[in-house]
């Protein structure tokens, strides 16, 4: 079991790139302050545990060719990276699902955040950070904000939209609680993606009179941690209510919640007046409950911890923005756009 006091851990927490790439290279440096400990629990990875990932077909797909002693390293390698991948994104969801006990949970208490104003939510506004790309950064230090599913780059996309000139000012956002660090030591990541301000058809949601709500199943390349994705559209009054949720298969629940979404829109003036990202984290009684409904269905069940808010007035264009960007690698929303223009 890895601590969270271990120095490993700490360090690869606060890591921005991925263990992927992190830990060969520390493993390769002896310069770095780290190695001889990542040596040390390199050399005790269950032997159990290298033989299953020595015959797993992929593995050995992505190292074939190799000399045994060299293929046994990388599969310890492996080992290593799953070992703290897990107890990582463990140790994340338990933050998150208790940060309602401390007035200040991290990274909060960090000295260089003691005068930042934590909303009720446990958001921060953007405009508390200097820069306009890369991590956020303040008084030598950069942070990053909580990755919605386990990828650690998932938020990047949507960070994207929300630092854009006209929203930033209005954006708050939920800094992870291990990705921090030294300015210096906090590398800029840049990724490229093909969709922003997907079209859709406004008449057809202006028009409702009752609601309109889809199920959809995942990609199996894409999406293999989820069940399916909800959303529906609510008329209430005179604004229309946006909700969709990615539901995980039960075996990720340890590591993953839920990807939530909500927005409300002003038919008259075409124009949104909030829009909000969450992730919803469940124990295995509420999955059991919440996969049985739909969202339109469930109300409020689980842990519902907010990863960022937009309050204003907005576009339909950052709308149909900050959507597919928040569910980065979900291609049932991008099919859900297609289907509705």
């Amino acid at each position: 079991m890895v601590s969270k006091i271990d120095p490993l851990f700490a360090f690869l927490a606060s890591d921005p790139v991925g263990l992927l790439f992190t830990i060969p290279e520390i493993s390769n440096d002896k310069l770095h302050p780290l190695h001889n400990v990542l040596i040390k629990a390199l050399e005790e990875v269950e032997p159990e545990f290298i033989q299953l990932i020595m015959e797993d077909s992929h593995f050995c797909s992505l190292n074939k060719g190799m000399n045994y002693n060299d293929f046994e390293r990388e599969a310890r390698i492996e080992c290593l990276r799953q070992i703290f991948d897990e107890t990582i994104l463990v140790q994340r969801c338990a933050e998150l699902v208790k940060q309602n006990d401390k007035e200040r949970p991290a990274p909060y208490n960090h000295d260089v955040l003691i005068d930042v104003q934590v909303d009720k939510d446990y958001l921060v506004p953007l405009t508390s950070f200097s820069n306009k790309y890369g991590p956020l950064r303040r008084n030598g230090y950069a942070f990053g904000v909580v990755p919605p599913v386990p990828s650690v780059n998932s938020a990047y996309w949507f960070m994207e939209v929300l630092r854009r000139p006209g929203i930033c000012e209005k954006a708050s956002v939920r800094l992870d609680p291990f990705l921090n660090r030294e300015d210096k030591d906090f590398p800029n990541m840049e990724y490229r993606a093909w969709w922003y301000g997907l079209p859709m058809n406004w008449e057809r949601i202006k028009s409702l009179t009752q609601e309109e709500h889809r199920r959809a199943g995942p990609d199996e390349w894409t999406s293999r941690d989820v069940l399916y994705t909800d959303l529906v559209w609510s008329p209430r009054g005179n604004e229309v209510h946006f909700i969709c949720e990615e539901i995980p298969t039960d075996n990720s629940l340890n590591i993953r919640g839920s990807r939530y979404f909500h927005a409300i829109y002003n038919p008259k003036e075409e124009v949104f007046t909030h829009i909000d990202g969450a992730v919803r984290f469940f124990t295995k009684d509420e999955w059991i409950i919440r996969k049985d409904a739909h969202v339109r269905d469930v109300g409020k069940i689980g842990k519902r911890v907010k990863i960022f808010k937009l309050e204003g007035l907005f576009s339909k264009e950052v709308f149909t923005s900050v959507l597919p960007s928040y569910f980065v690698w979900n291609r049932d929303i991008h099919q859900y756009f297609k289907d509705m223009c």
